[in-house]
């Protein structure tokens, strides 16, 4: 935002047991590195929420709580001197609160996809949430417009990134990655890229397969430079989940996938570099500024215990050719 970095909450611990409630902002340094100080709390701690930036302030839409339940939303404002205020606002703006989700904006119109619930199966969701874009920086109330489905039915998805590109003359929407828990399993495993038009209403359209990455992305991030007409995809893992391990991810990577947009419309294969960052990582954030994109925090691997066991505190940049 602005050429700077807003992180809003997180988990402190690998077991979900801290959240933050702090905000913290990011300023880029001449050296472009990143300067971060806290600028403020969230009401509430949370983690995996849907965040969305407008010209009134950047709400923040449920999200897993402590306790594991829904975190009520909230409205962040920043003042000129950098400082956030956070204004409760009870209750959910979506129709069915969530966590994992995605979200992009279409036009003055913003979609909530996917993501889990909070029934007691934390079940994969297929619906798609809109809500519109006020003149006056405010958004309003989110509706059902129908679910991620191809022709054979509903496509629940959760850990996945999106992003909006133009084709033609309609906005399609690109899924890229993603998995579930236990009971949803995808079966390419967060390797897919998958493509959704998006008419005016909003109304959406089938998903149709756009291509697939090298590596498993769930839990991880992509990046679309529309200049080179490239996608990025970064870390993440394959979804494994079973009865026995309901919310368990495999081994992270340390790839960054690169696929380049066909004519057609698909996307083909470039380049993958399977130990391109740092450290092994998912559920991590990102923030792009110019051609540099910033990676920061996440979940890590313990090779020797072959578990989660440490937060991220390394800052990867990857720097668009």
């Amino acid at each position: 935002m602005g050429g700077r970095v807003l992180i809003v909450g997180g988990t402190a611990t690998v077991d979900h047991s801290m959240l933050h409630t702090d905000l913290e902002r990011g300023d880029v340094t001449q050296d472009g590195g990143v300067r971060f100080s806290s600028i403020g709390d969230l009401d509430q701690g949370r983690e995996l929420p849907s965040v969305i930036p407008t010209s009134g302030g950047v709400y923040v839409l449920g999200g897993r709580a402590v306790d594991g339940g829904v975190a009520d939303d909230e409205l962040l404002t920043l003042a000129v001197n950098g400082t956030a205020t956070a204004h409760p606002l009870p209750g959910s703006m979506l129709n069915t609160p969530r966590f994992a989700a995605a979200v992009v904006r279409v036009g003055d119109d913003v979609l909530v996809m996917g993501g889990i619930g909070f029934d007691s199966a934390n079940t994969v969701l297929s619906d798609v949430e809109s809500a519109r874009l006020l003149p006056d920086g405010g958004l309003g109330s989110f509706t059902s417009i129908g679910e991620m489905h191809d022709s054979g039915g509903p496509l629940p998805r959760a850990g996945f990134s999106a992003f909006v590109r133009t084709q033609g003359v309609l906005d399609q929407v690109v899924l890229v990655g993603g998995g579930g828990r236990y009971g949803f399993a995808l079966t390419d495993n967060g390797k897919g890229v998958m493509g959704m038009t998006v008419a005016a209403g909003p109304v959406i359209q089938p998903l149709v397969e756009l291509g697939s990455l090298s590596n498993p992305h769930v839990d991880g991030e992509a990046v679309w430079d529309a200049a080179s007409s490239k996608l990025y995809a970064m870390g993440g893992a394959p979804s494994i989940a079973s009865a026995e391990n309901p919310g368990f991810f495999g081994q992270p990577n340390a790839a960054v996938d690169v696929l380049s947009a066909l004519d057609n419309g698909h996307f083909g294969d470039e380049a993958s570099y399977p130990t391109l960052l740092s450290v092994r990582r998912l559920g991590f954030a990102t923030a792009r500024i110019c051609r540099d994109v910033y990676l920061i925090g996440g979940e890590t691997w313990n090779g020797n215990t072959n578990a989660y066991d440490a937060m991220a505190t390394q800052i990867d940049v990857l720097h668009l050719p």
